[in-house]
């Protein structure tokens, strides 16, 4: 058990400045699946007021795309990271993750992934206000109706990996 784990649901998540009567919130993680880029900023922005992370899977956005999208969602208000999305057989866009918190909050990405995690996991340390306590975030894109076969079990080992080496508090 990590020290840090009671405290989670009792994150200190405070707007602007920290001073008196300044309101204190619970930190609210939100996690969808993506589909189209319009209606994944469309979906930000209806969460803008009631979220402070948001893990996305199935975004589908191709690299080429992705400085776009993460300028619209930095003028809405939020800071993220993209996982690329796999190519299927077909030369479409499969998968594809990302994690994305309020500009208030810090975040950066953990070390590269392996490559049966390519499109279907993503981490990210997120740092929250005041004791600076970082949250390690994960989110992850399984393969449907395939139960645990060779590409879930790769995601999920890399997601302990990552897990096992850092020092705190995680939520996937």
């Amino acid at each position: 058990s990590r020290p840090d784990e009671a405290r989670l649901g009792q994150s200190p998540i405070v707007g602007n400045e920290a001073g008196p009567g300044a309101q204190v919130e619970d930190l609210v993680i939100t996690t969808f699946n993506g589909g189209h880029q319009s209606e994944l900023y469309k979906y930000v922005q209806s969460t803008s007021n009631t979220s402070h992370v948001l893990c996305g899977q199935e975004h589908r956005v191709f690299p080429c795309d992705q400085l776009e999208q993460e300028q619209r969602w930095h003028k809405a208000g939020w800071k993220g990271t993209w996982s690329a999305p796999y190519i299927t057989k077909k030369g479409a866009a499969g998968g594809g993750v990302l994690i994305a918190a309020k500009s208030s909050l810090g975040i950066r990405p953990t070390a590269a992934l392996g490559p049966d995690s390519l499109g279907r996991l993503h981490a990210c340390e997120v740092e929250l206000p005041g004791d600076r306590m970082r949250l390690l975030v994960l989110t992850v894109y399984m393969e449907v109706g395939v139960g645990l076969n060779h590409t879930n079990l790769g995601v999920l080992a890399e997601a302990g990996r990552l897990i096992q080496q850092s020092r705190s508090p995680w939520v996937m």
